[in-house]
């Protein structure tokens, strides 16, 4: 890799049309990923400029879990877009609990991997 310094310019440039893929964009100018990403905190013009092309492949493939989804029908594309998009209208995977003993029920909700043990 070359030890030249990248413009802003430059990074600005690479970053066009990489659709957010760092390893892309990194290949372009010529630079380790860790520079690239020294790149983006540096100047805010080109982390903006990231950004806007990660959501612009993000919208294609919402775009076309949308044409699988509703268009061709694809149910698990379907639930997989109700789960993430319809939540405000009560779409989406959650737990409910029905609670009818007389006395207290203590609730223990544990978020990690499978393997992990709970802590004591």
């Amino acid at each position: 890799m070359s030890q030249t310094k990248r413009t802003m310019e430059q990074v600005l440039k690479a970053i066009e049309g990489s659709k957010g893929i760092k390893t892309h964009i990194a290949s372009r100018l010529d630079v380790r990923r860790e520079t690239l990403d020294t790149y983006l905190r540096r100047w805010p013009e080109c982390q903006a400029a990231y950004e806007v092309e990660v959501e612009v492949i993000l919208d294609q493939a919402e775009s076309k879990l949308y044409q699988l989804a509703i268009v061709e029908g694809a149910e698990r594309s379907l639930h997989f877009l109700l789960e993430r998009k319809g939540r405000s209208r009560g779409y989406g995977k959650r737990q409910e609990l029905a609670h009818t003993a007389v006395q207290p029920t203590e609730v223990i909700v544990r978020i990690g991997k499978p393997s992990e043990e709970p802590s004591s």
